[in-house]
């Protein structure tokens, strides 16, 4: 399953794995690995930049990096607590970053070492950055995009061998690809035939694992 998420750009001083905003040409550039110090920049007339995605699920557990908004929607502030503490819906939840220290201050309190806590803060896939680099400097931010999860869970049976019935206890968590990145693909406003047949062929036989006749009439009306 799919769930929308924001992306947010946001400048850093910490200018390690970063995308450089040079400003006289609002042009994009993606250095990964490279380190700049600020001075550079300055010289360079860059601005360096991170990349989040965050989310609106709910902040459950402790350690977990969140990014806090005022009522009008603008950003505040970064931040992580200790012990799980109440949130509102001002602040949402970090689901990735191209900004892999978030987390390194910790290293060493509570035994972790520096790849746990990398994973902690998952990563965007190359070609995810290179597609938003894309964009922005075609004049099109990135401001919503899809990303994937999956369910868990695992089925229950309520009641005796009788009049029992099977119950599914959901478990919807990120999915996460072998290299600690996300699956992560851009929101449409538009769709061919094809791809509207397909949808609702998929969400048919999800519900009824048939495809049924009602539907064919339907598109035939419609479309």
């Amino acid at each position: 399953m799919w769930k929308e998420c924001n992306v947010v750009m946001l400048p850093t001083e910490k200018a390690e794995n970063c995308i450089l905003i040079h400003k006289k040409v609002t042009h994009a550039v993606y250095h990964p690995g490279k380190l700049f110090t600020q001075a550079y920049l300055r010289e360079s007339d860059a601005t360096s930049m991170h990349l989040y995605i965050i989310s609106d699920e709910e902040i459950i557990k402790a350690n977990e990096w969140w990014m806090h908004f005022d009522f009008e929607g603008q950003f505040l502030f970064i931040a992580k607590d200790d012990m799980l503490c109440f949130h509102d819906d001002l602040d949402k939840k970090i689901i990735a970053s191209t900004d892999s220290t978030l987390g390194l201050s910790e290293v060493g309190k509570a035994g972790y070492s520096v790849d746990e806590f990398h994973s902690l803060i998952l990563s965007l896939s190359q070609e995810f950055i290179s597609l938003y680099i894309q964009e922005y400097n075609k004049g099109n931010q990135i401001k919503k995009v899809w990303v994937e999860y999956e369910d868990n869970g695992e089925e229950d049976w309520i009641g005796n061998n009788y009049d029992g019935e099977p119950s599914w206890n959901e478990k919807i968590e990120l999915k996460v690809s072998p290299d600690d990145t996300i699956n992560i693909k851009l929101l449409k406003d538009s769709w061919t035939r094809d791809e509207v047949i397909a949808l609702i062929k998929a969400n048919t036989e999800r519900l009824t694992n048939s495809w049924i006749s009602s539907d064919l009439d339907w598109i035939d009306k419609n479309f």
